[in-house]
C-alpha cells in the first residue's frame, strides 16, 4: 500500500512543475509563494479542526519546547529559500523538465546527511543509486553545455 503513495506523491511532483511554469508567466514568484502558503493554511486548518487529532497538545508541546520552535522556524525558512530557488529556475529555464531535475537532487543529500548525522545505514544497492543519479545529472548538465557550444560553433562556421 505504501507503494501508492510513492506512486501518488511522484505524480503530483511531477505534474506540480508544468503548473507553477505556467502560473509564473503571468505573476511574481514571491506572489505564487504567498498565495500557495494561504491556500495550504486554510486546507490544513479545516483538516486539522475535522479530525480528532492532539492538535492542542501538539501546540503545547510546541510552546513549551523552545529546541522545537527554532527547528520549526529553520525548517520552514530552508524550505521557503528552496522553493524560491526552484521556482526561479523553473521561471527561467526554457526546459521546465531539466531544470526540476537539477533541482530535485536533494534526496542524495538527505541520503548523505541520513548517514552522517542520524547514523542511517546505506545499503551497497542505494550507493550505487546514488552513484547512478549523480552520473546521470552530470550527463545531462554536460549534453546541455554542448547543446550550447554546438549552437555556437555553427554560428561561427557560417560566418
Amino acid at each position: 500500500m505504501l507503494y501508492v503513495y510513492y506512486f501518488i506523491v511522484n505524480l503530483i511532483w511531477g505534474i506540480a512543475p508544468l503548473f507553477d511554469k505556467y502560473i509564473l508567466q503571468y505573476i511574481d514568484i514571491l506572489t505564487l509563494m504567498l498565495f500557495v502558503s494561504i491556500i495550504h493554511f486554510f486546507i490544513l486548518l479545516g483538516i486539522v479542526l475535522n479530525r480528532d487529532t492532539n492538535f492542542i497538545q501538539d501546540c503545547t508541546t510546541i510552546m513549551n519546547n523552545k529546541y522545537i520552535i527554532l527547528v520549526i522556524i529553520f525548517a520552514t525558512s530552508m524550505l521557503l529559500m528552496a522553493n524560491y530557488g526552484y521556482l526561479y529556475t523553473i521561471s527561467n529555464d526554457k526546459n521546465v523538465a531539466i531544470a526540476t531535475l537539477l533541482t530535485s537532487l536533494y534526496p542524495i543529500v538527505t541520503l548523505i546527511l541520513g548517514y552522517f548525522i542520524l547514523s542511517e545505514s546505506l545499503t551497497t544497492l542505494e550507493i550505487s543509486g546514488f552513484i547512478l543519479i549523480f552520473i546521470g545529472i552530470s550527463f545531462i548538465n554536460y549534453s546541455r553545455g554542448l547543446k550550447k557550444e554546438d549552437m555556437s560553433n555553427l554560428y561561427k562556421m557560417s560566418t
